[in-house]
């Protein structure tokens, strides 16, 4: 049996056991009804089982890989997070240069020593992330968006970038916290131990 159809064929055991974990993922599902706690699973899980049944050349391929897919005439889940995401002020410019280049400046930037760790900070002046967003603001399934009066809300969603940011830096045997005032705005503080970094550097 291929996978998609196997996908297809098992969809809403798959669900059943998605719902099961994603309950146990406290506190970020307090609160959540079935709905919320699948979220887009059924749309993407759908949707992925049609892309892999969808004939594709070698060129086709890499036109989709660079963002070019054919239109497929209906929102999909990606869209939706897509939206969302933008709606938040999430926001993605293209450019054109040298690729390195940007990633080693913005290293530079971002990157330096402090005693026995590496300390990478990431600034920004968006709204102030008031305490009882920070409890689940590494949690999946959580995006923490405005309401009307302009404070942090968690709102169901996929809501993993800062999930998995965390689990990098404690497979690193790093921390990370968050600062955020009124004044200063909000300051996202990475420390890996510089003898772990080296070691990861060498193998």
């Amino acid at each position: 049996m291929r996978l998609a159809e196997f996908i297809l064929d098992n969809i809403e055991p798959i669900l059943e056991q998605w719902e099961i974990f994603a309950r146990t993922l406290t506190p970020a599902a307090d609160g959540l009804d079935s709905v919320g706690l699948r979220d887009h699973a059924e749309q993407m899980l759908r949707t992925i089982a049609a892309d892999l049944q969808t004939p594709q050349s070698h060129a086709e391929r890499i036109l989709k890989s660079h963002g070019e897919g054919p239109e497929l005439g209906e929102t999909t889940a990606a869209q939706t997070h897509a939206d969302i995401r933008q709606a938040t002020g999430f926001t993605i410019s293209l450019s054109t240069g040298d690729f390195a280049h940007a990633c080693r400046s913005m290293v530079e930037e971002a990157l330096k020593a402090a005693g026995d760790d590496a300390l990478l900070s990431v600034h920004n002046r968006g709204p102030v992330i008031d305490a009882a967003a920070k409890a689940t603001l590494f949690s999946p399934m959580v995006r923490h968006i405005h309401d009307e009066a302009g404070k942090y809300v968690a709102g169901a969603g996929l809501g993993l970038g800062l999930y998995i940011a965390s689990a990098i830096v404690s497979a690193h045997q790093g921390s990370i916290e968050v600062e955020s005032t009124a004044g200063e705005g909000t300051t996202f503080n990475v420390r890996i131990p510089l003898q772990v970094a080296a070691v990861a550097q060498k193998s």
